[in-house]
C-alpha cells in the first residue's frame, strides 16, 4: 500500500533550495555517504543525523487514526506525541517537517481506490508552528 501526496515533492524541493541544502546533506557522508535511512519513530530512538524529513504530519497519519476509532484514548494520543518527539529530536543540524490536510491511498497499480483521508495537519505539526510563532 502507498500514501501519496503530490505536494510533498515540491515542499521538499522547496526545503532543499531554501536552506540550502544538497543531496549529501539528506543522505549524509562519512562511512555511509550518500545514503538515506528509513526508519520508524521507535527504531530512530537514540540514533541521530545531521537532516531528518518527516513526512506525513497528517491528522490521521500522526496521530494515527485507525478507520474504526473515532477518537483516541488519552494514553494513546500521548504515546503519538511521544514517537513525533522522538523523530522530531534525531536531527543535528535541520528537521523538514513535511504535512498536508489529506492523503490518497493507492493499489498496488497506483490507483486510487478510495477517497482521500485526514482531518487537516497533524496537531502535532500545529503546535510546532504555534511554538515558532511565538518565539
Amino acid at each position: 500500500m502507498e500514501y501519496a501526496d503530490r505536494g510533498v515533492i515540491d515542499q521538499l524541493r522547496l526545503a532543499a533550495v531554501t536552506h540550502d541544502l544538497r543531496l549529501e546533506d539528506f543522505a549524509g557522508s562519512g562511512a555511509h555517504g550518500g545514503k538515506m535511512t528509513l526508519t520508524t519513530y521507535h527504531k530512530a530512538k537514540g540514533r541521530e543525523w545531521d537532516v531528518v524529513l518527516m513526512p506525513g504530519l497528517v491528522d490521521g497519519i500522526l496521530p494515527a487514526r485507525p478507520w474504526f476509532k473515532e477518537d483516541l484514548t488519552a494514553l494513546e494520543f500521548a504515546e503519538e506525541r511521544r514517537s513525533f518527539y522522538v523523530g522530531l529530536t534525531r536531527a543535528r543540524a535541520a528537521v523538514v517537517l513535511i504535512h498536508g490536510t489529506h492523503w490518497f491511498e493507492t493499489n498496488k497499480y497506483g490507483r486510487r481506490f478510495r477517497k482521500s483521508y485526514g482531518s487537516g495537519t497533524s496537531p502535532f505539526m500545529l503546535d510546532v508552528l504555534k511554538h515558532l510563532s511565538t518565539s
